[in-house]
């Protein structure tokens, strides 16, 4: 029954491979992930993951708890440690965890900056774009109905390539504010780079190709494999033998086979 539950079905709810997709999720982006277990007859017949942000660790007087708040909904609910089953990132003393997002922060900050300026460039571009100038001073009211007119008119991308019509007494001069110009490219690319090195991932799975070649693409996914997926695969193994296997004859181990490509497939042995 194990087998069919770790395999195929983890529950009514999820196929394994859903079960263990949004369990590593959880895993590399919050450094933790939980799932309840329910046992029938001494075996486990089915398994249900927690949203690990709604999970908090408490110290008691009985000892340690998992405090979990209940999705949409003010209800806690209260797990020993051995009552969940667990793989954890990093851990100080085994119930704890250190969350991979907190290291991130400030690069994952600087890509949503960056994304963010992008947006408000592009939307507010308008070609032309510069200053205007006069030769006579404006008052704030009079500079600011002009400035919001040449928006209205100029603005925006959908206004991109308008003729600009200005009387005599105004002079336009354009400004250049290319993307390269502004290293806005450069900096996106540093952040896509800073973000993947958190998590161990070579760049060409996130479609950043600069400088790849088929030779380095492979050994990359060979390093990727070797040094990212198989710590991974191990911890969620040796929680399953700790929290789901009372057989100490028995074992658990993912298969990454070639010959099973996109799988996640697990032995019982």
């Amino acid at each position: 029954p194990l087998g069919t539950v770790l395999d195929e079905q983890a529950s009514e709810l999820q196929t394994a491979f859903e079960f263990w997709e949004t369990m590593f999720a959880y895993y590399s982006l919050y450094g933790a992930a939980f799932a309840t277990v329910r046992w029938e007859g001494g075996t486990v017949a089915a398994m249900y993951p927690l949203a690990t942000p709604y999970v908090t660790p408490r110290r008691t007087t009985a000892g340690w708890v998992y405090e979990v708040r209940e999705y949409g909904s003010a209800a806690v609910t209260r797990h020993a440690p051995e009552d969940l089953f667990r793989v954890l990132w990093r851990s100080p003393d085994g119930v704890n965890w250190l969350k991979p997002l907190d290291y991130a922060s400030n690069s994952i900050k600087g890509a949503m900056n960056a994304e963010r300026y992008a947006s408000r460039f592009l939307g507010n571009s308008a070609i032309p774009s510069g200053i205007i100038e006069t030769p006579m001073p404006m008052t704030e009211l009079a500079a600011d109905q002009l400035r919001k007119s040449w928006s209205a008119i100029h603005g925006g991308a959908e206004n991109a390539g308008r003729t600009a019509v200005l009387d005599k007494c105004k002079t336009y001069k354009p400004l250049s504010h290319s993307l390269r110009e502004s290293q806005l490219d450069e900096a996106r690319k540093r952040n896509v780079l800073d973000i993947c090195r958190f998590w161990g991932v070579p760049p060409y799975m996130v479609a950043e190709l600069d400088n790849m070649k088929y030779n380095n693409v492979e050994h990359q996914g060979i390093d990727f494999h070797g040094t990212t997926v198989s710590p991974m695969a191990l911890a969620a193994q040796q929680a399953i033998k700790r929290d789901l296997i009372a057989d100490p004859n028995l074992y658990v181990e993912f298969d990454t086979d070639e010959a099973h490509p996109g799988t996640q497939r697990l032995f019982l042995s």
